[in-house]
């Protein structure tokens, strides 16, 4: 839309004969919400959340080496031993599991 360089003095002779300045329509986006924001995580971490816990040197190296000989992800261990802990308390297994590689 072109607009008009007209000199101030045309512009308020225009205003006083009663013609209005033209609306000009401008899209704003809408305001970025959980609902309609764009996912930033990864696939594999949509629908998850994260539980960090801190625990001693040895514990983390023991749950590493339990991961490489089982052939699991280190987190899958890990899972595994929430699984049991729900089922100690009567809770069903929710944590989800991967497969040992080879099976």
């Amino acid at each position: 839309m072109a607009v008009s360089q007209q000199k101030p003095s045309a512009l308020k002779a225009a205003l006083k004969a009663g013609n209005k300045p033209p609306v000009v329509e401008v899209a704003v986006p809408a305001p970025e919400t959980a609902a309609n924001a764009p996912s930033r995580l990864p696939a594999s971490r949509i629908g998850k959340r994260a539980l960090t816990v801190h625990v001693p040197e040895d514990v983390h190296k023991q749950v590493k080496h339990l991961a490489v000989e089982q052939g699991r992800p280190d987190y899958d261990v890990v899972n595994e031993g929430l699984n049991l802990v729900f089922a100690m308390y009567g809770k069903p297994e929710c944590a989800p599991r991967k497969k040992p590689r080879g099976s």
